[in-house]
């Protein structure tokens, strides 16, 4: 197969204007206002919490903070997961979809990498001054160490389908955190926490499962591009992301299957959350 050359996105949108106007296309101008960004979303949630949730307010302050982070999780989630979906639909049946170059998407790599400080000064804050074990999680912050490391590198470079097939998997986040805080609220015996299992799981096998094979298939097909023009420091950490990813992904998926099928049949099953 010939090799495809790179080329950037032939389409306007939002993001593109705000990433190369407004920003100026200031890599560090654009991570430090989704920083504060995050930050005073934190405090938003945790006044709308104070407000209108009992639960909330009986909740120590670490325990607080811990139920501000979740919101402030699936709110970034639901941003970042909607928001690449227009390179997707535009790109995906397009011969250079493995090597384009998105101003779009270079918004969201960004967008991200401002969350992933923002969530990781939490992390370390709670973590030194609290037992929360919510702040402790190795996998959290092995995530978002790696999202640190990866995303800010992957602006102005050949590699948008990287970023979009990363960030279109947190589609899930809003319905994960969203479960949490049903059953945190006492609605887990509900056709409200059901139906958000139910659609969770769906959307999980289609953005986590199905679409990433997908992805797999054709950087397969068409490696020889790829390579040829991403530097090798990226495609290894590319590679690398996307196996440990999909490892992570099936043996998640094992278990909210598992957890379904218990659900739908009525059996008792208790979150790892809760």
């Amino acid at each position: 197969m010939p090799l495809l050359e790179p080329r950037v996105d032939s389409y306007t949108s939002i993001e593109t204007w705000l990433y190369s106007t407004v920003f100026d296309s200031n890599v560090t101008y654009m991570i430090l206002t989704s920083f504060i960004w995050h930050w005073i979303l934190f405090y938003i949630s945790k006044y709308t919490l104070q407000r209108y949730s009992q639960n909330f307010l009986m909740n120590k302050p670490a325990q607080q903070a811990y139920w501000c982070a979740v919101v402030v999780s699936g709110i970034h989630a639901g941003v970042t997961g909607v928001g690449v979906l227009p390179f997707i639909f535009d790109k995906w049946s397009t011969t250079d979809f493995i090597i384009s170059q998105s101003t779009h998407v270079d918004f969201y790599d960004l967008y991200a990498s401002g969350y992933f400080f923002y969530d990781l000064s939490l992390m370390v804050f709670m973590a030194l001054t609290s037992d929360h074990p919510g702040f402790k999680d190795p996998f959290f912050w092995s995530h978002h160490i790696f999202g640190i490391a990866i995303f800010p590198f992957l602006v102005a470079q050949p590699t948008a389908w990287m970023s979009s097939m990363f960030l279109v998997q947190e589609l899930t986040g809003p319905f994960a955190n969203g479960r949490a805080l049903i059953a945190y609220h006492g609605y887990r015996h509900t056709p409200l926490y059901t139906m958000n299992g139910i659609v969770m799981v769906l959307l999980f096998t289609l953005v986590r499962i199905f679409l990433p094979v997908m992805v797999w298939y054709r950087l397969y097909t068409e490696w020889a591009s790829f390579e040829a023009f991403v530097p090798y420091t990226l495609l290894l950490m590319a590679t690398t992301g996307a196996v440990l990813s999909m490892f992570l992904n099936t043996t998640w998926y094992y278990l909210m299957v598992k957890g379904l099928i218990k659900m739908l049949r009525g059996e008792k099953f208790k979150p790892k959350d809760e």
